[in-house]
This record gives structure tokens, sequence and C-alpha cells, in this order.
């Protein structure tokens, strides 16, 4: 076995409606020992309940598709009896005994905190935002962004999956030709500079109807559809009701977007950290060898990028929330929006109607200030532009 760094981590946090708050895994990092096959993985946890937490590790080999490979051989702080403020932890995993072969780029570890919940582990692809109250909009000090990022207000998102990776060129096909032959009519090819790639030139209305084909493929309750009764879900027009309980995939709201870009970190300016270099994200400047397109999902975490010194996943095991390609989101864009009340209500949806969509993230032909986690953008819903995005699923 070589010794690179380790991909880092999809943190999954598991819950229950016993606790009044769940445990919050964040600043994970994983790294080959070298001259070993030891895998170093540090970490921090908080719990405002002092539970008893006990750690746990899932290993992938096929970049997260699949959590396969075995990782029983830990030692370390396997239990932890959590305290309300975020203190370090560490765990070694002897790769040596559960897995006694070449280190490849494709490998991914997970790291769950199980405070006793029984929820079992997040979809395959997928990483769990754990519930609670965050802080939405420009935090800086003074205000970085622009005048719709404030004022800063307080949120409490429920818990919720989120897909670790954008939605490739290659997945949007695979469901895009099931739907094609289960009664999803015109449903746009979509474009991508490569199969890894995130998908664009697709529009709002084509994306959440591929969310209802993915969720029916996967045999989940369909989200979208075209009457307030849900009764109805037409596979070919304009789904504008939702049925927020159902457990199929959908797009995450801005709130949610922005709690699962933060990372669970405090006044996080960019998903992977305070500052931002051309070594974590795909903005124009960057200086990565994509610099006029998007990158394949979760570049920063290959071997492919010879300056990579750290995992540039978030804090929640999520790559490319900031640049790449801009993110839809279910929201219609209020420039006033934050300073309205319904601003706060729990799990806040956004405007009841607009003219334009909210997308997040910045993109690869954009400057490092739209990778902000606060940054806003707006789309037409109707157009056909090098957005893309990536799905939500409520538990």
């Amino acid at each position: 076995m070589k010794s690179p760094i380790w991909t880092l981590v999809t943190l999954l946090l598991l819950l229950t409606a016993l606790h009044a708050a769940d445990p919050v895994v964040s600043n994970v990092t994983a790294a080959q020992r070298a001259g070993t096959k030891l895998v170093d993985i540090s970490f921090q946890v908080s719990d405002e309940d002092l539970d008893l937490v006990n750690m746990s590790v899932n290993v992938s080999d096929d970049s997260g598709l699949t959590f396969n490979v075995p990782s029983t051989a830990l030692s370390g702080d396997i239990s932890i009896n959590a305290a309300p403020v975020a203190t370090s932890h560490a765990l070694v995993w002897d790769a040596g005994i559960d897995f006694n072969q070449q280190f490849n780029s494709s490998m991914v570890v997970r790291v769950i905190a199980d405070d006793g919940s029984g929820l079992g582990p997040a979809p395959p692809g997928m990483s769990l935002i754990p519930g609670g109250k965050f802080k939405m909009g420009d935090q800086q000090v003074p205000p970085v962004g622009e005048t719709d990022e404030l004022p800063v207000h307080e949120v409490y998102i429920s818990t919720f999956y989120v897909d670790i990776f954008e939605v490739t060129l290659e997945l949007w096909r695979e469901i895009r030709n099931w739907g094609l032959a289960n009664g999803y009519a015109d449903m746009p090819l979509g474009q991508g500079e490569g199969a890894r790639h995130p998908v664009h030139s697709i529009d709002w209305y084509a994306a959440v109807k591929w969310c209802n084909a993915r969720s029916e493929k996967e045999g989940l309750l369909p989200v979208y559809y075209t009457d307030a009764s849900h009764r109805t879900m037409d596979l070919d027009l304009q789904n504008d009701f939702v049925l927020w309980t159902a457990n199929g995939y959908r797009l995450p709201t801005e709130a949610e977007w922005e709690k699962a870009a933060r990372g669970g970190l405090v006044a996080n300016q960019y998903p992977s950290g305070q500052g931002m270099t051309g070594s974590d994200s795909n903005y124009n400047g960057s200086g990565d060898p994509f610099e006029t397109g998007t990158t394949p999902v979760g570049f920063y975490d290959s071997q492919q990028w010879t300056s990579y010194i750290i995992n540039r996943a978030n804090g929640f095991g999520l790559y490319d929330m900031g640049g790449n390609i801009s993110e839809m989101c279910w929201d219609w864009l209020d420039a006033g929006w934050y300073s309205t009340a319904d601003a706060v209500i729990p799990d806040t949806r956004g405007p009841q109607g607009g003219n334009v969509r909210v997308a997040r993230g910045g993109a690869f032909f954009e400057g490092v200030e739209f990778t902000r986690c606060a940054s806003r953008d707006f789309f037409h819903e109707f157009f056909e532009q090098l957005y893309g995005f990536r799905c939500a699923r409520g538990l």
C-alpha cells in the first residue's frame, strides 16, 4: 500500500427524537502514516446532551457508491463522552489487517458518530446533515458580500440527507434513460465535460422531474406533484407542488444548501475553511488544470491534483460546495427575503413565488467571491444554462 493522503470522509451523525441535541462531528482529516498501512483519522465531536458517542468507520473503494471494505481494526477514541464544546479525538485504522491491498484514488472513508439513536447509515452517496439552528447570511465583519446576504438570521433546519457530489453527467443519463422507458417524456440529454463531471445545460423543471424519476427508480415516494392534494404526479409538466414529507429525492432549499455548505462550522466564509486558494475550488483564477471548464466531482481529493495537501471535503464530507458549477435550489429569489419574518420560520422554503430561482456555490467561470457559503445567485427556471445541482432527501 502506498502512502498518499487519504480521501476524507463522509460524516454521518446518527440522531434520535429522544435526544434534545445531536452530536456534531467537524474538522475531520484522514492520512495514511508514511511507511505503514495505518490510517490516522482525526476529528472533533461535540454534543450538548453529554451523550456517550460510539465511533466507527466505513470504507469504500468505489468513490462512495458502496462501503464494503472491512474496517474493524480500529483503535483510539472509539467511545467518547462528548462535551458541549467541540473536542479533538483520533482513530487509527490498521488497513493492513482489513484491506491489505494497494491504495487507489477511488477510496473514501466515512466516520460515523452514533449516540444510540439506531438510525442506519446514510443512503449510498449521501451524507447526513444534522438538525438544528445555524446562522445564515454574510457573517464577516465588515460584510464582504451583497446586501441580499443580510441581515444574518438564525434558522432551524430539520435533519436531512444530501448528495456528497454534484449530480454527474453519468448519473443524469442513467436516470434519464430509466425515466424515458417509464413514462417520463422530454427529459433533456444534458451536457457535461465527461462522465464524472457535473451535468449542466438542463432547466429547473427538468431537474425536479429527474428527481422524481430517481425516486421512483429506487422505490421511494416522489416529492413533486402538479396539484396541492399531492395526488397527481405529472411526468411531463411543471411540478410546482411539493410533498415535503416524502422520502424521495428533491432539490435542497436555499437554507438547507447553506447549512450543508458551512459544514458545521460557525461563521465559515468558504465551504473548505476561512480562506480559499487555487488548490481547493474550481473558480475563475484558481489555476487548476480545468481553468476553462468543470473538474470531475471531488477532483481536489484525487491523486490527480499534486498540490493537494489536506482534505478539501467540508465538515459534512461534501465536495465542490464552492466552485465548479452553480447548484440549483428550490427557492424563488427575493433580494429582501432575509429581512422578512418568514425567513426565520423553521425549515424555511423561501418566497411563495417570483421570477427567478436561487442558485448557490459559484462556478468555474466566476470569481472566488461567488464560492462563499453565503453568496446568492439566480437563474430563470425555463432556461437551460450552466447550472447543475445535487439532491437532498428527508428522513
